[in-house]
């Protein structure tokens, strides 16, 4: 009896080990399932907290292309910002042919956060952290995204005189000409100079010889057409258009379209910075008629609008933008060059996409 007893124990402890190993292997299964989870979905809210603040400290450098120290902060406190438990690892500002006085360049941030773990501690594991790199670059944009189908002659007045200013909208000279000052005054919301922009051919010889010279843009012939029309003015359009490009026209300008402009255009009252802007095509030839018109893109501008008068389709009426012009920063591809005719539109790029990809440096357009 005593020997079947010393038996039975002999079995509860052999037992009691299989139990103990058996609870590690689950536990280890728990913490793989739903700790591994938490560092995942913890990855993930760090590479869009990087993102961010590698973006933001590009466009710190686009308008002071030596404030490395500034950019620095904008990256710290838009990480802390958008994940207060973050870490900004480090910083590293890297300006194009080492020469910060270029305007184009790229930075790159890297920051940690640690993983709320439920099962790993029992297992002596404390702490994980997830770790995300971003890079961004900025500088002169050769292509643009987002662009409002609206195309504006080069030989414009106003686009003239934006040209002169160098793009500045605080140029005293720019602020001086007694037309805008005028057209200006209708809108005290405005921080700079808003222009009339007459949407028709201004001189006889002026970018070529389509008759009007209109410019509703089709980025998508033969494909475009109203309905597209608005719902490019209302977000943009879904693409990029690079300089040099030939873009389609189109007739356009019915109901459809000045409800579309409603959606963007900025009340006179409201403040520049609390508008809506966006980006729109320069010219400098079109060719052909209606919706075979073709436009030779030399340039973009950043701009808002305040208003319009009264943008209809016929050309017997005249129609006019007021558009007041901006040092706008778009999202494109970086690598742009003056071209004599406007100033090179300045912008940022995320160097890749998704939660790979952002570390991938080699995906920058600039070297």
């Amino acid at each position: 009896m005593r020997r079947r007893f010393a038996g039975m124990a002999r079995d509860r402890g052999a037992v009691a080990v299989v139990v103990a190993l058996c609870l590690v292997v689950i536990l280890g299964a728990a913490a793989l399932a739903i700790d591994a989870g938490s560092l995942w979905s913890t990855r993930r809210a760090m590479v869009s907290a990087t993102d961010s603040a590698a973006l933001a400290a590009a466009g710190r450098l686009v308008n002071a292309s030596c404030d490395s120290t500034g950019a620095q902060t904008q990256a710290a406190n838009h990480l802390a910002t958008n994940e207060p438990s973050s870490t900004l690892d480090s910083f590293q500002f890297t300006p194009y042919r080492g020469v910060c006085t270029t305007g184009a360049g790229k930075v790159t941030v890297v920051g940690s956060m640690p993983a709320q773990l439920t099962v790993a501690p029992a297992l002596g594991i404390s702490s994980v952290s997830a770790e995300a790199r971003s890079t961004a670059e900025y500088g002169p944009l050769k292509s643009v995204d987002r662009l409002r189908p609206i195309g504006v002659c080069a030989q414009d007045e106003h686009i003239q005189e934006w040209v002169a200013a160098g793009g500045d909208p605080q140029n005293p000279v720019y602020r001086a000409d007694p037309d805008d000052l005028a057209v200006t005054a209708l809108y005290p919301g405005a921080a700079s100079v808003v222009h009339r922009v007459t949407f028709t051919k201004q001189l006889a010889s002026a970018c070529g010889n389509s008759a009007g010279n209109w410019g509703w843009l089709d980025f998508n012939p033969p494909a475009g057409g109203d309905s597209q029309l608005g719902g490019w003015l209302r977000t943009g359009y879904d693409g990029s258009v690079s300089t040099g490009d030939q873009v389609g026209g189109q007739t356009g300008a019915n109901s459809a379209t000045r409800r579309a402009l409603d959606t963007i255009k900025c009340p006179a009252t409201t403040p520049t910075a609390n508008c809506i802007q966006f980006p729109i095509v320069i010219y400098d030839n079109a060719t052909g008629v209606g919706n075979n018109v073709e436009y030779h893109d030399v340039g973009f501008v950043g701009l808002v609008l305040r208003g319009y008068q009264p943008v209809t389709g016929d050309p017997n009426l005249v129609s006019s933008f007021d558009f007041e012009f901006t040092t706008y920063t778009a999202e494109g591809t970086i690598g742009g060059t003056a071209t004599g005719l406007l100033p090179p539109l300045k912008g940022l790029h995320l160097c890749g996409g998704g939660y790979a990809a952002t570390v991938d440096d080699s995906l920058c357009d600039l070297p």
